[in-house]
Parts: C-alpha cells; structure tokens; sequence
C-alpha cells in the first residue's frame, strides 16, 4: 500500500507542473467579422486567458465566448452568419466539435476548437 501512497501525489505533482492538471482556456469570437483568438492559462482561471484569447483575435468587438478548465470547448456558426454562434464542451476536440454543429443545426460551419492541452 505505501507504493499507491507515493505514486498518486506524485503523478498529481507532475500533471500540476507540466500545467495539465489545472489548465484554462478561453476562446474570444468577434460577431462582426468571424476572426477568433484562444488563451490558455497553466494553473488557474484568472483574467491572463480571457485577457490574450480578446487580444490574439485581433478586433475591437473581439468578445470571451467560452471558457473551460481540463476539457475542449468549440464555436460554431451559421455559413451566412458570423452573428449565430453556437458554443459547446466535451472531453475531445471531437466531441466538442460533434456537439456544437449538432446544436447549430444546418447550414452550420465549425470555427474553432481548442483543449487545454494543445
């Protein structure tokens, strides 16, 4: 039993160090132009991913969408329509992205994903 007791806080430790164990992600979307911006934050869910998901898309009406702690999150919108976004999570970028063009319906187009780990 003393090998479990050792090896669990350890792997714990190594996930936290790396920044995977903790990690946040915020995705930003501007309705106007359809440009998009994504920050990833190693061990909290402070402003730092917000803050570089606004400035990474690059447009004065850039706005946070989404934000997800250890999982993948995903944008999509309506192929004529940069102002119909639909947002979704899931523990795969294939999840995510399967479940928000399930929510968008037709004529739909996928944006962006992004997990905490890429």
């Amino acid at each position: 039993m003393k090998y479990y007791k050792i090896v669990i806080p350890s792997l714990i430790l190594t996930l936290l160090s790396w920044g995977i164990a903790n990690a946040c992600t915020s995705i930003a979307y501007s309705r106007t132009t359809g440009y998009y911006g994504a920050g990833t934050e190693s061990y909290s869910c402070s402003s730092a991913a917000p803050d570089y998901a606004v400035s990474s898309c690059g447009k004065s009406d850039c706005i946070v969408e989404l934000t997800f702690r250890n999982q993948c999150g995903s944008i999509a919108r309506k192929t004529d329509n940069y102002a119909f976004i639909v947002t979704a999570k899931g523990q795969s970028s294939s999840e995510a992205g399967n479940k928000a063009m399930a929510a968008c319906g037709s004529d739909c187009k996928l944006v962006t994903t992004k997990c905490d780990w890429d």
